[in-house]
């Protein structure tokens, strides 16, 4: 079990989850180690948090104690609940990109994306065979900052 298994299940076992309801999956590979941690639905948002900022959170606190010892890019998940997201994201985006080829009007996303979720979108467009006369960029600052989906 690597280190960074180690610390987690403790973490949580101090946070009260039960130890033989806390599951753990790591994989990793040249430059990233992902952990996908496993605990019962009902108790999964304690970890998640609103919008995942108890994940992030998490995931920030893991990368600062293990950033001298591990020299890769630490990723937390869980229950899938990243993979979920990414996989909502990637579905708006489909939408919003046949809205804006359909129309030829550039939309702006209302909702408040973090800048995590800026990103994957941001790459999903660059990287999109389908998006090839898309493109994305983000305005304003802060809470305030949007994302815009438009022709080039």
């Amino acid at each position: 079990m690597s280190k960074i298994e180690d610390f987690l299940r403790q973490l949580l076992q101090h946070l009260g989850f039960v130890e033989e309801k806390i599951g753990l999956k790591t994989t990793e590979t040249e430059d990233l180690i992902s952990v996908v941690i496993e605990v019962p639905d009902s108790e999964s948002g304690a970890l998640i948090g609103h919008q995942g900022e108890t994940l992030n959170s998490l995931q920030r606190l893991v990368r600062i104690i293990f950033r001298e010892q591990i020299d890769k890019k630490i990723q937390l998940d869980v229950n899938q609940y990243r993979q979920e997201k990414e996989a909502a994201l990637k579905e708006m985006i489909d939408r919003i990109a046949a809205e804006v080829k359909s129309t030829k009007k550039s939309v702006e996303i209302k909702k408040t994306l973090s800048s995590y979720e800026r990103f994957l979108i941001h790459q999903y467009i660059a990287d999109g065979e389908d998006f090839a006369d898309l493109e994305s960029v983000s305005h304003g600052e802060g809470l305030n900052r949007r994302l815009v989906i438009k022709l080039k």
